[in-house]
């Protein structure tokens, strides 16, 4: 018998699928109920690690971006030592700002998407 809940293939004589759901009277049973808040709060606390991560990925490569984009205008700036460092500074923090807005989407759909396709594999 096909699980409605989480799709295992149980043997026919089984009551109970290993996901929880009572397979006679066709719902969660407390402990099922358990394993699906269990799931869903590792998955909140996955999806805010993966945001950071790739948040701290895209505003490091963001800032890298910004170094060296504007690193050959400061050099031509070199006499005014003081505005030199304050466009680098900002050329850095608006690169880290852009990386930093797309990292954290980012990261959160490619977690959703493996989470889905990690869901998908066990039917």
């Amino acid at each position: 018998m096909v699980c409605p809940n989480c799709g295992l293939v149980n043997p026919d004589t089984a009551t109970v699928c290993d996901c929880g759901y009572d397979l006679e009277l066709g719902r969660l049973t407390a402990e099922g109920c358990k394993r699906k808040e269990a799931a869903l709060s590792r998955y909140r606390h996955d999806g805010c690690a993966w945001g950071c991560l790739s948040g701290g990925i895209g505003a490091f490569l963001g800032g890298s971006v910004g170094f060296l984009v504007a690193l050959p205008g400061v050099q031509r700036m070199a006499g005014a030592s003081e505005s030199a460092i304050g466009a680098l500074l900002v050329a850095m923090l608006l690169g880290a700002a852009i990386g930093l807005g797309a990292g954290v989407p980012l990261g959160l759909l490619l977690r959703a998407r493996w989470w889905e396709a990690r869901r998908a594999g066990r039917r």
